[in-house]
């Protein structure tokens, strides 16, 4: 675990650039009151696949949304250091799982989260709650990890989203996610979300008609006998134990009255029976029209109903598809399902936190209902997408990002102070390309892009990237990725350099130009931070680039990324 970085500031309505654990531990306590995660999920997709095609030899991996998923050396460290962890309530059911599911990429994933949630819980407010979006696979394993930390009585629903259709032959579909809902403690805020009535359920329920409109007859009884008061006497001689036994008058409260009838000021302080005659009196009784079963009911007009009340199985919420808010980016969320927990969960002025933001459907969210929002994420492409697609096509400035360079001086810091972190941003600062995860033993490769059509001089697509943060003469950098595209068999290369003086382009090189039609592109291509920094932080100013794949969804990349 790295250490707090004091460049780090708590800001509401900022992006932030890194390990939402690192980010989170600048974070005050009790700072945030409601957090709506959607971490990865075990999707199964390699998204190098997209790369199988390219012709190159080397595996090209990049970094991706379910790197989590993957058990390796960082994983078995990390399970290590929660077991020795003892002040995370999670380190004892870490340990278990180490027995249970030994060396497995579920427990790489639940140590990773394991250790995210006990720092969420730290700056959570008192009456915050947190929403954990998870698919089947993980969610009872991470119910255990949640019962630790947030403890067992916090657990307030597990509620189930249908988010597809199936047609799977031998088994059950598998149509619904589960998000975990948690208190911190035992106050929350709680807003009833209710939705609007579908017509066949109007038509069924809201038969009758006055001139007030639309009314259902509803029990005027609750259940429970009275021993003392006429609750449970009769009323215009119909004892309440007619509706059913041990039943007594239940009179509804003045917020039930429709629209236009006002009840008297001192309706709370009179009787059930004089209630019941007021209500008479104002024509708010439905008597049934004949003898049979004649109990009065009260008229619960449509006009004034809230709707149904959501429950924990949500069945009416599509998602995405191919709706205009789809940006095609993986494990995207609709926006209204996260409208409602923040709705249901915070009030206006509120601040919610996204650790794990992607395409920023909570930032959106959030905004769209008053709240104050931060947003996490590790891949510095996805936080350009929320202030392009998020955040300013709401009329709003585009928010800060910390921990990305805004200057030179600070991409000079970055690469000294972090050079892998300073790799992964110089490779995404051009739309189109993702950083490689293996840092060691990468024969110098930090980065993959993906030609979108085929040259017609040869039969390779991928696109290779070296990133040096180093200062002085580069031609050894540039040496290597020269023979790199050669021996990997990739159509180009690109060497990203810190400064503009070491992005020579004058070095010779034996390889031959692509070519796409009527065009040639230089095979390698030299592209400085600080050149990026002089051109409005415009690369195709500088590099000449035919068109590329997304490599995530292998799609044709138009001018911004996930721009569809």
């Amino acid at each position: 675990m790295k250490h707090k970085n004091m460049n780090i500031q708590f800001q509401p309505n900022t992006l932030y650039y890194g390990d939402c654990l690192d980010i989170m531990a600048n974070f005050p306590e009790n700072s945030v009151n409601l957090i709506c995660l959607d971490p990865p999920f075990n999707s199964d997709r390699r998204y190098n696949n997209i790369f199988k095609d390219s012709g190159l030899k080397t595996e090209a991996q990049i970094k991706a949304f379910d790197d989590v998923w993957l058990w390796d050396e960082q994983s078995a460290e990390r399970v290590q250091r929660l077991k020795n962890a003892v002040a995370n309530p999670a380190s004892r059911v870490i340990a278990g799982f180490e027995v249970l599911i030994p060396q497995s990429k579920m427990l790489s994933y639940t140590s990773y989260m394991a250790e995210r949630l006990f720092v969420m819980h730290r700056i959570l407010s008192d009456g915050g709650s947190i929403y954990l979006h998870c698919d089947p696979y993980a969610s009872h394993y991470l119910k255990l990890i949640m019962d630790a930390i947030f403890n067992i009585d916090n657990y307030l629903n597990e509620i189930v989203w249908q988010r597809t259709k199936s047609h799977i032959s031998n088994q059950y579909g598998r149509i619904h996610d589960t998000i975990l809902f948690y208190r911190k403690d035992g106050q929350h805020v709680w807003n009833p979300i209710h939705a609007e009535y579908k017509p066949e359920y109007i038509k069924k329920h809201f038969k009758n008609e006055d001139e007030r409109g639309l009314y259902q007859p509803i029990t005027l009884t609750g259940p429970g006998a009275t021993q003392k008061g006429e609750s449970g006497k009769p009323w215009r001689g119909i004892n309440p134990s007619d509706v059913g036994k041990g039943r007594h008058w239940a009179a509804p409260r003045r917020e039930s009255w429709p629209a236009g009838i006002e009840p008297p000021e001192n309706y709370e302080s009179l009787s059930v029976h004089e209630k019941l005659d007021i209500l008479d009196e104002k024509d708010l009784i439905h008597w049934p029209k004949t003898k049979k079963g004649k109990v009065p009911r009260f008229k619960r007009y449509l006009s004034i109903s809230h709707g149904r009340r959501i429950q924990d199985l949500i069945t009416d919420i599509e998602n995405v598809g191919d709706s205009t808010e789809n940006l095609h980016f993986p494990t995207q969320k609709p926006i209204a399902l996260y409208e409602l927990f923040i709705k249901a969960s915070s009030n206006p002025g509120d601040v919610v936190l996204d650790p794990f933001a992607g395409c920023g459907t909570t930032v959106e969210a959030a905004l769209i209902n008053g709240r104050d929002v931060i947003g996490i994420d590790i891949l510095p492409f996805a936080l350009r997408l929320i202030n392009e697609h998020r955040i300013k096509l709401h009329g709003r400035d585009a928010f800060p990002v910390q921990g990305i360079p805004i200057d030179m001086d600070t991409a000079t810091q970055l690469a000294k102070t972090d050079h892998f972190k300073f790799q992964d941003w110089a490779v995404s600062l051009i739309d189109g390309f993702a950083a490689n995860p293996k840092k060691v033993g990468d024969d110098g490769i930090d980065g993959f892009g993906m030609l979108h059509y085929k040259p017609d001089n040869m039969d390779r697509k991928a696109i290779i990237v070296q990133v040096t943060g180093a200062s002085g003469s580069q031609k050894a950098k540039y040496d290597r990725l020269h023979a790199n595209v050669r021996n990997e068999n990739a159509a180009m290369g690109i060497l990203i350099t810190l400064d503009a003086q070491n992005a020579q382009r004058n070095w010779t090189h034996t390889l031959e130009p692509v070519k796409i039609g009527v065009s040639e592109y230089p095979p390698i291509q030299c592209f400085s931070v600080e050149e990026y920094f002089r051109n409005d932080q415009d690369p195709n100013r500088i590099l000449q680039l035919p068109s590329l794949a997304n490599p995530w969804t292998g799609k044709q990349m138009q001018p911004t990324l996930f721009d569809f």
